[in-house]
């Protein structure tokens, strides 16, 4: 859901002019807005957006398990029997619908649903584990031969794109992920609609997370020069690092003080408070944005997907947002909002 900012921490030193700098302002014009309705119109609209959210998860959780599980990228899957491939759309479909079904979930518990909660929940869980026994059923097939095809390995041997060989552990991390983003944009609704102040409650996260997003990209790009984490994400670097935690705390700080004027009911939030869970956030969402890139490094692709421009994919943009929806869910209970 996070339309704002640039991504993440990515910066090294840049002095060059941002070719996706224009794609990204038009998607946070178009983004934006939306964002901002669903969060405004209450719960249902955000249970909407949630759920829209997670269905484009999915879909780019299989596509990285689609890349990650094979032997050699394109090749290899044109190398695919027929057996094979529908062995792969059904753990595709699996992946797709895992987050959807999770977030439906949170939408149960939002409404009071107990049974539908619980009954969500279940579905999720047996969803994920269709997709990992459909995978790993064709990547058993696999590996005696059933889809091999030594000109495909050939051919990809020459465009660079053998990797490691098939990784059925892969298999494993996107049956993961698919139940972490799921599980987690489930915080979206109950969070919205836990208090009379729900709507600002998650108005503090995504902000704080946009902050610690742009300002991190920002101060990345102006004067980063030491490497975060150069065997998982090259651009992204201490000083951005440091930046969003400042950002964090900035804005965590000042949301709070302005949302005490707005709350009905008193937004429970001291600014010294507000700036503790700002940096709370921002560390959550710097691992967050970290463990995608690490996965999407393991699955051997750039990007989760394209179907935001200049940002790449939904996890691209929800690998910051997701861990905090949680925590701040939890933050409101601490303190009573």
């Amino acid at each position: 859901m996070a339309a704002g900012g640039g991504r993440g921490h990515d910066a090294a030193g840049g002095r060059r002019g941002d070719p996706a700098l224009g794609r990204r302002l038009v998607s946070a014009a178009v983004g934006l807005p939306v964002l901002a309705a669903a969060v405004l119109l209450g719960w249902p609209a955000t249970a909407a957006a949630a759920s829209v959210a997670a269905l484009a998860a999915g879909r780019e959780v299989a596509r990285l398990a689609a890349a990650g599980g094979t032997k050699a990228g394109a090749a290899g899957a044109a190398a695919t029997t027929s057996a094979a491939s529908g062995r792969a759309r059904a753990a595709g479909a699996a992946l797709t619908l895992t987050p959807v079904v999770a977030v439906a979930a949170g939408i149960g518990a939002a409404a009071g649903w107990l049974a539908v909660a619980v009954a969500a929940a279940g579905a999720a869980a047996l969803l994920a584990g269709v997709a990992l026994a459909a995978a790993l059923i064709r990547w058993r097939g696999d590996a005696r031969g059933e889809a091999t095809n030594d000109s495909a390995r050939a051919q990809a041997s020459t465009r660079g794109d053998v990797r490691r060989g098939r990784d059925p552990a892969f298999h494993f991390l996107a049956v993961a992920a698919a139940l972490y983003f799921g599980g987690l944009l489930a915080f979206a609704a109950p969070l919205s609609a836990h208090s009379v102040d729900g709507r600002l409650w998650l108005a503090f996260a995504l902000l704080v997370t946009f902050a610690v997003d742009t300002a991190a990209y920002a101060t990345g790009r102006a004067i980063g020069r030491r490497r975060l984490a150069p065997s998982i994400s090259p651009a992204k670097t201490w000083e951005g690092a440091a930046g969003g935690l400042l950002a964090g705390a900035g804005a965590g700080a000042a949301l709070a003080a302005i949302f005490a004027t707005l709350a009905d009911a008193g937004f429970s939030l001291r600014p010294a408070a507000g700036a503790a869970v700002g940096v709370v956030l921002a560390v959550a969402a710097i691992a967050g944005d970290l463990a995608e890139s690490w996965l999407k490094r393991r699955a051997g692709v750039k990007d989760a997907g394209g179907l935001i421009p200049g940002h790449g994919g939904f996890l691209d943009r929800l690998d910051s947002l997701a861990p905090n929806l949680a925590i701040v869910y939890y933050v409101q209970i601490w303190a009573g909002g």
